[in-house]
């Protein structure tokens, strides 16, 4: 893509037959209103050529806005419209490049705009195309009411002739011949792994579900692509969130696709969790029983095991960590029989394992097929 800094080199090459085929140019001004500019430059970053194209003609007789009926009007143009066409408004070339640097730019022009068909060229009738645009652009036919007197001849190129429109086929085992070479290009590992003619054999399963396609060129295979409708949905759906695409599947009236209600009628209580109803937990016995104890005997036992601690400590070092993890331990059990409320109410943690099992709903399509695998 030209930028405004080549403007000091891209004036340099205009020549007086230049300006007999496009007039005095502002290169400055018409780089910043043209459409689409491509600069060629050399290994030294030197520009060679350049080429300006904006979306309406290069002259002051046609509107800007509505050259589209005018042109239709005064050449066989019935195909063209502001979408697919596109004017050059400047070439300019070195000397020495000039038909070459034509090709090129008209080459890169049509793979950038994959909409454009056609390129337009207005010259006065008085001046006459230098050889680069001459091999490249062709006599529009004028309608004879409307040209007659035109001080212009039209030149059109189009995009078959510098970028061929590919065609889409079935497959056939003779293009094997074609696409081996496409392949080797890229890796040998396809070869190695499944066998010489493994392209050939692919091409021959050819089922309902599975399908080869290939782009042909001027009657020569230049690509491949292999389809097959043989997809794993299920294992599809678990790993991706494929619900705005219906899960991959086509809709049936039996999806589906939100959890089911729950009952509006008053839950019933389950007297299993209510303090109330429950057993007394093995803490609680615990702390009766100790409750019970004479203090006597419970200081004595509380002295002994202090003591059976500092001497263990004393021979194994490791105690010490099954000592926490005891404690450890007992926090969480304390926690876990902590965990109902007096009033039988479920603990937050409860709380979020019941969540979690409601927002892991997965739906159901029971729909076919509705994609293909590449």
């Amino acid at each position: 893509r030209a930028e405004s800094a080549d403007a000091q080199a891209i004036s340099r090459l205009i020549r007086p037959s230049t300006e007999a085929v496009f007039g005095r140019v502002n290169v400055l001004y018409l780089l910043e209103k043209t459409n689409l500019a491509v600069t060629l430059v050399n290994a030294q970053r030197e520009v060679v050529a350049h080429a300006a194209f904006i979306d309406y003609p290069n002259l002051g007789t046609a509107d800007q806005a509505d050259w589209e009926s005018w042109l239709h009007n005064s050449y066989s143009s019935e195909t063209c419209s502001p979408l697919n066409t596109l004017f050059m408004h400047l070439f300019v070339a070195h000397p020495d490049f000039s038909i070459g640097s034509a090709n090129e730019i008209i080459r890169t022009v049509f793979s950038a705009v994959t909409e454009l068909q056609f390129i337009y060229l207005f010259v006065p009738t008085s001046a006459s195309l230098e050889p680069a645009l001459s091999a490249i652009f062709k006599q529009v036919e004028g309608l004879q009411e409307s040209t007659t007197d035109s001080p212009f001849t039209a030149f059109v190129c189009e995009r078959h002739d510098h970028c061929p429109a590919l065609h889409i086929r079935k497959a056939r085992v003779e293009d094997h011949d074609d696409l081996t070479p496409i392949f080797a290009q890229h890796t040998n590992k396809l070869q190695s792994t499944y066998g010489d003619y493994f392209l050939a054999e692919l091409i021959e399963a050819q089922d309902e579900d599975n399908h080869a396609a290939v782009c042909e060129s001027e009657g020569t295979a230049v690509g491949f692509m292999s389809l097959s409708g043989d997809v794993n949905v299920h294992l599809l759906n678990e790993c991706f969130e494929l619900g705005l695409f219906h899960g991959l599947c086509k809709p049936h009236p039996e999806d589906i696709l939100e959890p089911p209600s729950e009952p509006h009628g008053e839950p019933e209580t389950d007297t299993s969790r209510h303090p109330s109803h429950r057993p007394e937990s093995v803490l609680s016995q615990q702390s009766h029983t100790n409750s019970e104890q004479d203090p006597l005997e419970v200081q004595t036992a509380r002295s002994t095991k202090q003591a059976d601690m500092t001497d263990s400590s004393g021979k194994h070092g490791g105690s010490r960590r099954e000592s926490a993890m005891s404690d450890v331990s007992d926090r969480e059990l304390t926690e876990l029989c902590s965990a109902e409320t007096a009033e039988g109410d479920i603990s937050p943690a409860a709380r979020n394992i019941e969540k979690i099992t409601t927002d892991t709903f997965a739906a159901i399509y029971k729909g076919t097929l509705n994609a293909f695998c590449v």
